[in-house]
């Protein structure tokens, strides 16, 4: 919600957007979306906790999208919407080298 709300608000990643965006995640304590450190290997147990439930909400998520995919398309796609510019918004605040992990992690070529 705090992804649509951002960009309802403002051009999408302008200056504004990624303020509002990052201000939302820190009121609702989104530690995994703010924070660089699970890139390096650094997470605390309460960022291990959140990315586990953040991946448990994805997958019920995704058993009833698969249940009802027909009826449910525009709704599939917001929500696929929503996880791109999420990810959008984590990769504009990561470091170079911390992005070069990622990609290696998940065996991602980039030239």
């Amino acid at each position: 919600l705090a992804v649509e709300m951002a960009g309802g608000r403002f051009p999408k990643f302008s200056e504004n957007y990624m303020k509002f965006l990052d201000g939302q995640l820190r009121e609702i304590n989104f530690k995994i979306a703010i924070s660089s450190s699970y890139a390096r290997g650094q997470a605390t147990s309460s960022v291990l906790k959140q990315r586990l439930e953040d991946a448990q909400s994805h997958f019920l998520l995704l058993i009833d999208f698969a249940e009802t995919y027909a009826e449910i398309f525009q709704d599939k796609q917001w929500f696929l919407q929503q996880e791109v510019d999420l990810f959008h918004f984590r990769i504009l605040y990561e470091r170079n080298d911390s992005i070069r992990d990622f990609l290696s992690q998940n065996n991602i070529t980039y030239e």
